[in-house]
């Protein structure tokens, strides 16, 4: 049982928690609420000297907060974009996290750490692991159609679960605009999942009485900005008049723009020339106040007079979204080879 129910109290404790360990704190607030029945995570820092000493302060916090937690006892190395990691040794020299789990059961929190590790190795346990993590079933699905185990080299062993979700969509409802900010720690089968959608209303909601400026600044963002998305880490947020035909084709005249260029932080092993471009990118958008979008290519200007077109390799990546309840106007097949 928890030691304290003053939601101020247990708002503080789940972000110390969050802070040892880089653990998303809308997730462990999640199980906290029974909104969710565990969590896990690999991305949880770099092992080191001072890791066993945050290990007991997490089992303190979690104990406080009537949470079991668990940890692998090998370390893995975060190197991709993509989530891909190598298992090590504890002792071994490379820089590498610890996946942990935490719920209120200690046999779910185990679980967590296992099935975590084992869907890395094998795509065949995403499916229990997303079931363990209390993940809709209609998302489940689709996230067995993410995996790619045709192997096609154009999605990188991996499909952007965000990409796949859009072209599933008809419409980008606001609290799943993963484009901006994802608080499900799913991937959801379309971006108007109602379960998906109840999720993050819940989270929200249970945030509203103890981080109100949160909130309203998180609604504000999902509902009236723009994303120029490449994947999970690298956006640049623009607000604007923003006009759309379709998913493939849009575009922002903007006043106001925010980098979220994270990769070179996030990821211990980056390629310098990708980062290089996200950088030559962003430096043009601050210097601009218009950007369009097509399959082929997208443009930065100022005041009509081009400062950069960049070829598009994919017609999804970048793209240009938006929440909004637009239609799709033409058929998502277009999306290979469309002019």
């Amino acid at each position: 049982m928890p030691k304290t129910t003053n939601k101020t109290e247990v708002y503080n404790k789940v972000l110390e928690i969050g802070q040892l360990f880089y653990l998303s704190s809308l997730e462990l607030l999640g199980v906290v609420y029974d909104i969710k029945p565990a969590m896990a995570e690999a991305n949880t820092g770099v092992y080191d000297v001072s890791t066993p000493a945050r290990l007991k302060k997490l089992g303190e916090l979690c104990s406080e907060l009537g949470l079991k937690m668990a940890f692998s006892r090998r370390k893995y190395i975060i190197n991709s974009p993509r989530g891909i990691f190598q298992e090590v040794s504890l002792d071994d020299p490379r820089d590498g996290n610890l996946i942990i789990g935490i719920s209120k059961d200690r046999k779910k929190a185990l679980s967590a750490v296992a099935h975590y590790h084992w869907k890395m190795l094998d795509s065949r346990y995403g499916k229990s692991f997303g079931k363990l993590m209390g993940y809709p079933d209609c998302c489940l699905e689709f996230g067995n159609y993410l995996n790619n185990n045709d192997a096609n080299p154009d999605n990188f062993g991996f499909r952007n679960p965000a990409v796949e979700s859009l072209k599933r969509s008809k419409k980008v409802a606001w609290q799943l605009n993963v484009f901006i900010l994802s608080l499900i720690p799913h991937f959801p089968c379309s971006l108007d999942c109602s379960p998906s959608k109840k999720y993050v209303d819940a989270i929200l909601d249970a945030m509203r009485d103890v981080a109100p400026d949160f909130v309203a600044e998180t609604e504000d963002q999902l509902k009236n900005y723009a994303a120029l998305y490449w994947n999970c880490a690298d956006r640049i947020l623009l607000k604007g008049d923003f006009q759309s035909d379709d998913f493939l084709h849009s575009e922002i005249a903007y006043k106001k723009m925010e980098p979220r260029i994270t990769s070179a932080e996030f990821y211990q092993d980056n390629d310098s020339s990708y980062l290089a471009e996200l950088r030559m990118v962003q430096k043009k958008i601050v210097e601009g106040n218009r950007l369009t979008m097509t399959p082929d290519f997208f443009e930065v200007y100022k005041d009509g007079k081009s400062l950069i077109k960049k070829k598009k390799d994919h017609p999804y990546i970048p793209i240009l979204v938006k929440s909004s309840d637009l239609e799709k106007t033409q058929s998502i097949k277009r999306e290979n080879g469309h002019k």
